[in-house]
């Protein structure tokens, strides 16, 4: 659609009724309401035949989002797809009710009204009278959004002002969904059935013998599920047993909203909390001692971990924190597998396996005792490659010692001893006679003194190294076996000392995935895993001065 053309026919005294248009819809209520939902049904007959009625238009397409809020496009799908239908050319205007229902944030309005026009189809509000294909529409526009984002703001005061009066008169604020209570005028009702199970909780719990997790597995064994059927989740665990309403207490002004727009909410302070007995709103499930006594558990077990190193727990196992997925950039989890007919399995898998099947990892999980093998064999070659070089080392030791005359050394420096002493005498016999003065005498004295001191302590080195000289076939012979017992039987220590991380890939086969394993003497090694069963894939290395921290 062109829009100069239009405009131009506007000006002749068209409307856009006249013109020959492809029009779609847009319809919206913010909330799922029998009331509001019955308006929506109205609004979408009224476009319809609105559509249908006009001789020049031709109807396309109706989009209807449900019980979405109007303060931001981006969770609206069918608006969202109503833009992306515009971009392909589907049709040339849409019509909607108002500025309100089409967006509610000045900025999300005028952008998308600019994208659309852009794309050359315009907007038609019918309440508020404004034609985007009219040149005048933007001024208009940006008024109309800026009062209807003023009204949200209005409003988001009055339900503010609405909580804190309801606080103030005691009634239960917060949605319907808490275990144990149904919610009825303003008051809560137990619920006997969902009251057990939060009893049950209370038990359990004040017991000292569970922690969140182990009470959502007792739980579960007995029976009391969450509402899909599953095991509690330890989150609901803990809200329940930190929430006060089981205790017979009303409690309100927990959270805050900061900016009605991005709908922000913080969570107060508990000294800002209001809270305080009542038995008539809020009836006890537990009792005030039951409740007390959890708050005393729950605070010394969070302190007694607040002091724990966490770097306890990120290497509380041989691979904790060494594996990584590479598609989803996660730390693999360990898991036990427990069989009745044969030894537990540990195994290794990406959080993302858990996942639904379209997010779901694709890697499979990986056997601990298989990694341990494909870590063992590869690190082997690696050592002894670097074996190689440690002999070659102490082969040239012993050539460099073979080649050293320590007879001649010491008798260099023997002689060089037996030269100062003579000039010590000489000097003193100068001194005698008179002819050098005591002065002079001293100080050529210490020289001479200084002189041989150096010269014996270079002589007890080189008879300190013929003596390892003369050991050193037996010194080298003990390395060597040292360096054999390393390489032939390394300790898991040892592996895992020089392993830093292993990068996990997938590959096509289900089976199979590619691992690489990361030194931290800066060397890279590749290798395959195939499912329950360790094969060596690719012996290469490479090496990356900029990891190296350790030098053979």
């Amino acid at each position: 659609m062109d829009l100069y053309k239009i405009r131009e026919e506007f000006k002749t005294g068209k409307t856009v009724f006249d013109l020959k248009l492809r029009v779609a819809y847009y319809a919206r209520v913010s909330t799922d309401k029998y009331e509001q939902l019955n308006s929506l049904e109205n609004q979408v007959n009224f476009f319809e035949e609105m559509i249908r009625e006009k001789e020049n238009w031709e109807f396309v397409e109706g989009y209807v989002d449900e019980g979405i809020s109007g303060t931001s496009t981006n969770k609206r799908d069918s608006f969202n797809k109503m833009i992306k239908d515009a971009k392909e050319g589907k049709f040339d205007l849409i019509i909607t009710k108002e500025v309100s229902r089409f967006a509610r944030d000045t900025l999300d309005s005028i952008k998308n009204t600019r994208e659309l026009l852009k794309d050359g189809v315009g907007v038609y509000f019918l309440n508020d009278n404004i034609n985007t294909l009219d040149a005048d529409s933007e001024l208009r526009l940006t008024i109309m959004t800026s009062l209807a984002q003023d009204e949200v703001r209005k409003l988001s005061e009055r339900v503010k002002f609405g909580f804190k009066r309801s606080i103030k008169s005691g009634r239960v604020l917060g949605n319907n969904d808490i275990w144990g209570y149904d919610k009825k005028d303003g008051k809560l009702v137990i619920n006997e059935e969902e009251a057990k199970m939060v009893k049950r909780i209370f038990e359990l719990y004040c017991s000292g013998k569970y922690g969140m997790a182990a009470v959502a597995r007792e739980l579960y064994k007995e029976g009391f599920k969450n509402r899909n059927g599953n095991v509690l989740a330890m989150t609901t665990v803990a809200n329940i047993i930190k929430n006060p309403k089981y205790k017979g207490y009303y409690c309100g002004n927990k959270t805050t909203i900061v900016d009605y727009k991005l709908k922000t909410i913080v969570r107060k302070d508990e000294e800002d909390w209001i809270m305080y007995k009542d038995y008539d709103t809020v009836p006890p499930i537990v009792s005030e001692e039951i409740w007390d006594l959890a708050q005393k558990i729950y605070n010394q077990r969070s302190d007694k971990y607040k002091d724990v190193d966490k770097r306890v727990y990120q290497n509380r196992y041989k691979f904790s924190g060494k594996i990584v997925c590479n598609e989803h950039n996660r730390h693999f989890h360990r898991k036990v597998y427990n069989y009745k007919t044969k030894d537990d399995e540990v195994v290794w898998i990406c959080p993302h396996n858990n996942r639904s099947k379209d997010d779901k990892c694709k890697t499979p999980v990986l056997y601990e005792k298989e990694l341990v093998k494909i870590l063992r064999h590869n690190l082997i070659d690696f050592i002894n490659q670097r074996k190689s070089i440690i002999y070659n080392l102490t082969n040239l030791y012993r050539e460099n010692i073979s080649l050293r005359d320590f007879e001649k050394e010491k008798n260099k420096k023997l002689s060089e001893i037996e030269k100062i002493k003579k000039e010590k005498d000489k000097l003193l016999s100068h001194n005698i006679n008179e002819i050098i003065s005591d002065k002079e005498f001293k100080e050529r004295n210490d020289d001479c003194n200084l002189r041989l001191s150096k010269i014996e302590k270079e002589l007890n080195v080189i008879k300190e190294e013929e003596l390892k000289a003369n050991n050193m076939e037996e010194e080298i012979k003990k390395l060597e076996l040292l360096i054999e017992n390393k390489v032939n039987n390394p300790s898991d220590e040892v592996l895992f000392e020089l392993l830093d991380k292993i990068v996990v890939y997938h590959m096509d086969d289900k089976k199979k995935v590619k691992l690489k394993i990361y030194l931290k003497v800066g060397t890279e090694i590749e290798a395959d895993y195939i499912k329950n069963k360790s094969q060596q894939f690719n012996s290469s290395y490479s090496y990356d001065k900029s990891r190296c921290s350790v030098h053979f």
